[in-house]
């Protein structure tokens, strides 16, 4: 995931956020299938403001996932399926 266009908002801490969030629900949805970041990104806006919104989608996100996943190779899998 890169996220060097988030420096591209120097200042403007909200459009950074935004940009940082973005770039981490595109890639939930396209190498783990998973749509809840992007779903939650206006919601964790609202109640956490600019500056708390990464935790706040991290910590939502984190209780919300049945089971943990991490990177092997090159394809995430559940912890229990390594190959």
């Amino acid at each position: 995931m890169n996220l060097e266009p988030g420096q591209s908002a120097r200042g403007d801490v909200e459009a950074g956020m935004r940009t940082v969030i973005g770039a981490l629900a595109r890639s939930a949805r396209r190498y783990l299938g998973d749509r809840h970041p992007e779903d939650w990104t206006e919601a964790v806006f609202r109640t956490a403001g600019a500056h708390g919104a990464l935790q706040s989608l991290l910590f939502r996100w984190s209780e919300e996932r049945t089971a943990p996943s991490f990177y092997y190779w090159t394809r995430w899998i559940p912890w229990w399926g390594i190959p």
